[in-house]
């Protein structure tokens, strides 16, 4: 069984800093079933600042739409790395703190739900309740709304 990534503790500075990424470059969300925090940016400075940091997965966006746009680096945390993060940041976010509410929410809806069912995950064999699958979809279009380009506090 692979070993757990646990982020590592982060200074007041850093979470302050980070937060500030995650505001105004990153995008807190999630995919059917795990929660979701990226952040893209151009500069390689920047995304490696936070890999040697808070670690993540890494990847790059060329472009080829026009010869004028930069590529694009990202960086981004699932699962429990995600909650992990949003939770050593959360005092300082401002513009996605609703985001990161409703995935920490749902991050221990989704964990009691496996306790009480005497479980380690739910995978193909062993199903959510209902009452979670419905509150994931809830909370993903909630999601979905507070992330459209334009919304505003």
């Amino acid at each position: 069984k692979p070993k757990k990534y646990i982020i590592p503790t982060l200074s007041i500075p850093e979470r302050a800093y980070i937060a500030g990424i995650i505001d105004g470059e990153g995008t807190v969300t999630m995919t059917k079933v795990y929660p979701v925090v990226s952040i893209s940016n151009t500069s390689t400075i920047l995304i490696d600042w936070l890999n040697t940091h808070v670690g993540g997965g890494l990847g790059i966006i060329e472009s080829s739409e026009s010869e004028r746009w930069k590529t694009c680096y990202h960086i981004n945390w699932t699962c429990g790395t995600a909650i992990q993060l949003l939770q050593q940041v959360y005092d300082f976010l401002t513009i996605k703190k609703p985001q990161a509410t409703l995935l920490i929410e749902i991050w221990e809806d989704t964990k009691k739900a496996t306790k009480d069912a005497g479980i380690n995950r739910f995978n193909g064999i062993s199903k959510p309740p209902l009452w979670l699958m419905e509150k994931r979809q809830l909370t993903k279009t909630k999601l979905t709304s507070l992330n459209k380009r334009g919304n505003s506090l």
